[in-house]
């Protein structure tokens, strides 16, 4: 019997990437996806992003508004794709070329959008959809009646090589402080937060002048692909054990002002011109400028061993 796994994501760009590619996992069957507003609480729309931008400085939040706005166009075109069009949208599934929502509805995978997802009528959808595992991405703490309901635990995708850079923005960061590695870690959540131990992570090499964006996208991508790996790695019932690693332990929240110009300092922008360009022009429908171009989807020739793989360094009992 397949694994059964329901989805707890925020509604954006980085999220979508990661999650996508477990619906092309044959061991596992997505009994659920459920949505909510993107790192604003239970705030969307514009007020969600102003609530952003008293938090941030305005250069990052025009990134982020430019990213999420951009995906918002993406996201209606697919599942305008996948309700009128199924043809499209199975050709663009084929192609990793289609939102995660309209690749639900196109497979029949029931989709929620819940404000809080600590509600009673959240709480009853869950235990309806009966999952062994529930993995997340999301911007709430979750309560012990949601933690209990999945037999074999919650798992929560992190960006970066935890205990390093917990926090928001960890891409960011981590090309500010001049890092050479950036990372992406699945841990199982428990009631107390931040507490559940790490149980898989992969990393990817930083590249010289590259921008906050493309390493974004080259993070999510890999990170996708471990948390395909991992699941594979349950569902077949081998062992999911903790990591022990040395990184020094740290918090970063939004980034200031003076955090902006050091990244520049670094020589990394946010997002270059012609990366910014293939974006908006593959939302917009244009997906032959992303199709031939294939550098901000595999990270290039320079994958560390960790990239795109399962890191759990099992330890002897």
């Amino acid at each position: 019997m397949a694994l059964r796994v329901f989805i707890l994501s925020n509604d954006d760009l980085t999220s979508n990437i990661i999650f996508s590619s477990l619906l092309d996992v044959p061991e596992i069957e997505i009994c659920g996806v459920a949505y909510t507003a993107t790192l604003t609480g239970k705030k969307g729309g514009a007020a969600g992003a102003l609530a952003i931008l008293e938090k941030t400085d305005w250069r990052y939040w025009l990134f982020l508004v430019f990213i999420n706005g951009f995906f918002k166009i993406f996201d209606v075109l697919s599942t305008f794709s996948a309700r009128w069009l199924p043809w499209l949208a199975d050709w663009l599934m084929s192609r990793q070329m289609i939102a995660l929502k309209a690749a639900c509805l196109a497979k029949n995978i029931p989709v929620h959008f819940s404000a809080d997802f600590n509600s009673e009528e959240f709480l009853t959808i869950l235990r309806d959809a009966q999952p062994d595992l529930v993995v997340i991405r999301v911007n709430q703490i979750l309560k012990a009646e949601i933690l209990a309901i999945p037999r074999l635990g919650t798992w929560c995708v992190h960006s970066s090589l935890l205990p390093s850079y917990q926090g928001i923005a960890a891409e960011f960061h981590g090309l500010r402080n001049g890092e050479t590695m950036l990372g992406t870690s699945i841990f199982r959540v428990e009631l107390e937060l931040d507490k559940g131990p790490v149980i898989f992570q992969s990393a990817i090499r930083v590249r010289p002048g590259e921008t906050v964006f493309v390493h974004m996208l080259r993070n999510n991508f890999a990170a996708g692909v471990l948390l395909c790996n991992a699941v594979r790695r349950l569902a077949s019932g081998g062992p999911v054990l903790p990591i022990m690693n040395t990184l020094e332990k740290s918090y970063h929240s939004w980034p200031k002002p003076g955090q902006v110009s050091e990244l520049r300092r670094r020589g990394h922008g946010l997002a270059f011109g012609w990366d910014a360009l293939r974006y908006a022009l593959f939302c917009l429908g244009f997906l032959p400028v992303l199709i031939a171009d294939r550098a901000l989807r595999d990270g290039g020739s320079d994958k560390l061993p960790l990239e795109c793989e399962i890191a759990s360094r099992e330890r002897a009992a």
